[in-house]
């Protein structure tokens, strides 16, 4: 079994199927289904399947599936043990690039990949000149005040996530920012947790056009 956590926007759900329906693709242009997805059995697999009008479908090189397979680690594969922080981000941008003046939606994930649990963890947003918050969404935020905002310094300040056990990941934090500046703007995270915890920085750059 495949257990969906986080799916983008414009996504239904079907049975187990995550379906992303875009009306059309200009030469060029993509979009982006962001998903993540929890391994409950290494024999699992996910399939990526497209299909297209019959023109795009029956043209030379047209790819209609890609399979991910799911496996477990062996003893070989298992990395040794690093002085990496146990507490991990991530992001993803919906759209790159976009039209400035648009907003653009961020996924921002954060996971403990240790052994023992992490507790009062702070998440902070940076914004580069050029973006502007708009909103942002998550089991923690109930009301707008949740979530500081420094329109001076362009830093967000997400709640406290008060603990995320051995392997558990946070419920992602959908950020909407609208992308005022042509050019490249840049999105940076970072987080701290109680015992002086700190998370590597991540980034993601989008191109405002």
């Amino acid at each position: 079994e495949l257990q969906a956590q986080l799916a983008s926007d414009g996504h239904k759900l079907v049975g187990n199927d995550i379906i992303l329906e875009i009306e059309s693709l200009a030469s060029g242009e993509s979009d982006v289904l962001v998903v993540q997805v929890l391994p409950i059995d290494a024999s699992e697999k996910v399939v990526v399947r497209a299909t297209a009008s019959d023109s795009v479908a029956e043209s030379e090189g047209a790819i209609e599936s890609l399979d991910i397979l799911i496996i477990g680690p062996t003893a070989q594969d298992t990395p040794a043990a690093t002085n990496e922080p146990p507490l991990v981000l991530k992001v993803f941008e919906l759209h790159d690039p976009i039209q400035a003046g648009k907003e653009n939606t961020y996924f921002v994930i954060v996971k403990n990949t240790g052994n023992t649990a992490i507790s009062n963890i702070q998440v902070i947003g940076k914004l580069s000149k050029g973006m502007r918050f708009s909103n942002a969404e998550h089991p923690l935020i109930t009301q707008p005040t949740d979530v500081g905002v420094d329109t001076e310094t362009g830093q967000i300040t997400f709640p406290v996530i008060p603990l995320l056990n051995a392997g558990e990941s946070s419920p992602s934090f959908k950020v909407s920012i609208i992308n005022d500046a042509v050019g490249d703007s840049q999105l940076i995270i970072s987080a701290t947790a109680e015992g002086g915890l700190t998370a590597k920085p991540v980034s993601e750059t989008t191109t405002a056009r």
